[in-house]
């Protein structure tokens, strides 16, 4: 097989054709080029008011197998506001907001989410709902000519595999 960039006379018959690498080859490639960026840190709101988040190191933390420590309820993976400016401005397309939630959902998964997010799961689990409807909101949306909003309980595949 062809190491990238050497060319291989047989690739569709075209002499000096360049053999393209497979999809997951491109993408750790794209990984291994985001050692040399941090585009997605200087851009991310949340880096700058944490100082131990970092959309790069997250990145990189699967690179070097070290992503475990991360499955914790005060890793920095929940620091992440979800604004996606990472994934937009990323120039190797490396989509650290994807390596985030994932991150997120084997936490979760493992039981090693903090409380209160297992608690917001819980909610709408039980009742549809991420919050308890007050009074209040119920008036407000009457007032806005919105309607009447009962939640339901989410089918049960919505959350399958994901027991706590």
């Amino acid at each position: 097989m062809a190491e990238s960039g050497e060319t291989d006379s047989a690739s569709k018959g075209e002499p000096g054709r360049k053999r393209q690498p497979s999809p997951p080859q491109q993408r750790l490639r794209r990984w291994l080029l985001c050692l040399q960026c941090a585009k997605c840190g200087g851009l991310c709101p949340a880096a700058r008011v944490n100082p131990h988040f970092s959309p790069r190191s997250i990145v990189l933390s699967l690179l070097d197998n070290s992503w475990t420590s991360l499955l914790n309820a005060d890793s920095p993976i929940w620091a992440c506001c979800v604004c996606m400016s990472c994934d937009e401005f990323c120039p190797q397309d490396v989509k650290p907001h994807e390596v985030v939630a994932w991150l997120r959902n084997e936490a979760f998964r493992n039981q090693k989410a903090p409380q209160k997010i297992s608690h917001l799961v819980a909610s709408v689990r039980s009742s549809g709902a991420s919050v308890a409807l007050s009074r209040a909101l119920l008036r407000r949306r009457q007032n806005l000519g919105l309607p009447q909003f009962s939640p339901a309980k989410p089918p049960p595949e919505l959350f399958s595999g994901n027991e706590s």
